[in-house]
């Protein structure tokens, strides 16, 4: 976690490295001179999935709600803002008012049905996002899976701050999600090439697209055949 690098375990890994990790902690010489029975295990470790937050950019990391839910998991990385995408986080007040209400900023209804739009929601996700980067502060961006909504806005703010076409970011995001296929809906999908043409357009750049709607959809749905179930 010091060198915050992306990293994931299977919940079985998390079994049996727990039960091993006495043993390594011996053996280690690292660990020489210390009294490795008075270590204890962080109060994050129990609420772990398996998975950290992917850290997509020194700023800003795409995770789920379970992340989310464990603020102690989140201190630990180096975050301290909580960008939530239709699905609020459940913390104790004494938990919201040491994070601070100016840290956390919750997007309400939208759901992943199709139907709900993001795009309105843009410039408030990424001025959000870019007040903490100013600050030296990274966020947390999340849904409750961290594929579809959560993704979006990354994907948003990667083409805004990097200049990238959707389709490059779209690769950029989902390089760094490990384990997780990000699957904007296709409705964010479309938004998010507009999203495309308007930022060309504050470049003064002329409009063009790497790939094509119908182009797109087919080559996201070839790239996930092999995850999806026969």
């Amino acid at each position: 976690m010091r060198k915050r690098g992306i990293f994931f375990a299977y919940p079985s890994d998390v079994t049996f490295l727990t039960s091993i990790q006495h043993r390594l902690l011996l053996e280690s010489p690292a660990a020489k001179g210390f009294d490795v029975s008075k270590l204890l295990d962080p109060g994050w470790l129990s609420r772990m999935d398996g998975s950290l937050p992917s850290r997509i950019l020194p700023y800003m990391y795409l995770g789920n709600l379970t992340h989310a839910n464990n603020p102690e998991l989140l201190r630990a990385l180096g975050i301290t803002r909580i960008l939530s995408i239709g699905e609020p986080v459940s913390w104790p007040p004494a938990e919201i008012e040491r994070w601070g209400a100016e840290s956390l900023l919750m997007i309400d209804e939208v759901q992943d049905n199709g139907i709900d739009p993001l795009t309105q929601e843009f410039d408030q996700c990424l001025e959000f996002i870019g007040k903490g980067k100013s600050e030296g502060a990274a966020t947390l961006v999340h849904c409750r899976v961290g594929v579809s909504r959560s993704a979006t806005i990354c994907i948003a703010e990667v083409m805004s701050c990097m200049g990238l076409s959707f389709p490059r970011a779209y690769c950029f995001v989902r390089a760094r999600r490990l384990n997780v296929i990000i699957q904007p809906h296709l409705r964010f999908v479309y938004e998010l090439l507009k999203w495309d043409e308007r930022l060309q357009q504050k470049r003064n750049q002329a409009l063009r697209r790497d790939l094509e709607w119908a182009t797109i959809s087919r080559e996201i749905a070839l790239m996930n055949k092999p995850y999806s179930r026969q």
